[in-house]
């Protein structure tokens, strides 16, 4: 075959022959390929046909030499571009080539080709030399120019295919010299995309506690509106990060960013953070460890509703209904019964501080079809029937779901301390707030019927 290539060369079949030599390598060939290579009289050609090579164990050094031999001004360019493009999932390249791929980076301009090049070729060094690609990746970073913005960001995306490769503090020491060393004016845009690299870790295989501890770091270091990039950042994957992290794991990052809103004043902003929060938990209940799902679920109850003004403006009319609409996706997961009792306890509470509002179509009308359509999103036209939300509708639903949680309470034990937020302490246990009992019994019941069956 090599043979038969060399005798296309320096004829006008010479094209035919490049691709034989470019398949050729890792076959037995390859020392005889690069004997081949002086024989090729476009040196663009030369160049196609040297790429591979830069895998090769006994190889990889030599092609280097060649490449810096036929084009030293961009051979830097040639070897990025040859590593990306042969790079196969885990496979690694030898190690006397990693310093010639580093220094490529170093010397690149930031052209569109190696902003391209960026993920793939760190995921080449990574898999063979993991410190190097994060010293590659932090150096990158750091330049503070515009020209640089879009290899930055590639950079930073980039640290996501770094867990799961036996080093992942290392990786968290990168993350965390990350957010210190980026500079204030850039951080709005770079945010995202380092909450992006530490939640892709979940779906690579990095350890959680790590990513957790490196999680709750950003959170707490970045500024307050940065803060809020993280919450935007995550709710854009809630989905998959309930799959890949798991219900515990992703409850726990919920309450870590819960805590930067409870650190604060509440306004419009932190509101919108709570429904985001609540919006991320109705894609929980599916998970089947609706224990903690609703231990979050009541700390966000007794937040919101401890704050909850005298005055209350649109938005808080609004993250009370987020809260009743994150309830009904919790029908039918197991935690029926427990779903029913806050329902029942936010209907208690809204008669109490807010009667005028339950006819409000804003309001009533998604009560009563969070208790009575059985979980999912509610149906807009069933919204837009206003006349449902009247005083006997009212008083014949709280009957049904009292009488409903009356008949499945002796399955939880209720503490008589337990209080509503924000009114006195009732007779029925049944609005009662759980207590800890309830939390240590839950995971254990599943109550198939609802009040809408």
């Amino acid at each position: 075959m090599i043979a038969f290539a060399r005798s296309l060369l320096r004829t006008h079949h010479e094209s035919h022959a490049i691709p034989i030599l470019v398949r050729a390598w890792g076959n037995g060939y390859d020392d005889r390929i690069l004997n081949t290579i002086s024989a090729i009289a476009d040196p663009n050609d030369r160049i196609a046909v040297l790429l591979p090579g830069l895998y090769g164990p006994d190889t990889g050094a030599r092609v280097v030499a060649l490449l810096s031999s036929i084009d030293p001004t961009n051979a830097g360019v040639h070897i990025l571009d040859g590593i990306a493009r042969y790079r196969k999932p885990n496979r690694p390249i030898p190690p006397e080539v990693v310093p010639a791929v580093v220094q490529a980076w170093l010397d690149s301009p930031p052209t569109p080709l190696v902003r391209d090049r960026i993920a793939d070729v760190l995921e080449v060094i990574a898999a063979t030399d993991l410190d190097m690609a994060l010293m590659v990746i932090q150096n990158l970073v750091i330049r503070d120019h515009p020209e640089w913005h879009d290899i930055r960001i590639a950079a930073i995306r980039s640290v996501g295919s770094t867990w799961g490769k036996g080093g992942d503090q290392m990786v968290a020491a990168c993350i965390r010299s990350l957010i210190r060393s980026i500079p204030v004016g850039a951080s709005s845009v770079l945010v995202p995309y380092l909450v992006d690299g530490v939640l892709d870790g979940f779906q690579d295989g990095g350890d959680h506690t790590v990513l957790l501890d490196v999680f709750h770091h950003l959170v707490d270091h970045v500024s307050w509106n940065h803060a809020i990039d993280i919450a935007k950042a995550f709710a854009a994957r809630q989905q998959s990060i309930w799959h890949d992290a798991g219900p515990r794991t992703t409850v726990e990052m919920l309450r870590i960013i819960a805590s930067r809103w409870q650190k604060s004043e509440p306004t419009t902003q932190t509101i919108e953070r709570t429904i985001s929060i609540l919006r991320s938990v109705r894609d929980g209940w599916r998970y089947h460890d609706t224990g903690v799902v609703l231990d979050l679920f009541d700390d966000i109850m007794r937040d919101t509703l401890s704050r909850f003004p005298v005055h209350p403006t649109a938005a808080h009319i609004r993250e009370v209904v987020e809260m009743v609409q994150c309830l009904c996706d919790g029908w039918g997961w197991g935690c029926d019964h427990a779903v029913g009792r806050r329902l029942y306890h936010l209907m208690h509470w809204l008669d109490t501080h807010i009667p005028d509002r339950m006819t409000d179509p804003s309001i009533g009308p998604i009560v009563l079809l969070s208790i009575t359509s059985g979980g999912g999103k509610q149906d807009d036209a069933s919204l837009g029937h206003t006349s449902i939300a009247n005083p006997p509708v009212w008083a014949r639903v709280r009957a049904v779901l009292e009488r409903w949680l009356d008949q499945h309470n002796d399955s939880y034990h209720i503490g008589s301390g337990a209080i509503l937020v924000g009114t006195t302490r009732t007779k029925r246990s049944a609005l009662m707030m759980p207590d800890i009992h309830e939390r240590q019994n839950r995971r254990s019941v599943v109550d198939t019927a609802s009040p809408g069956a």
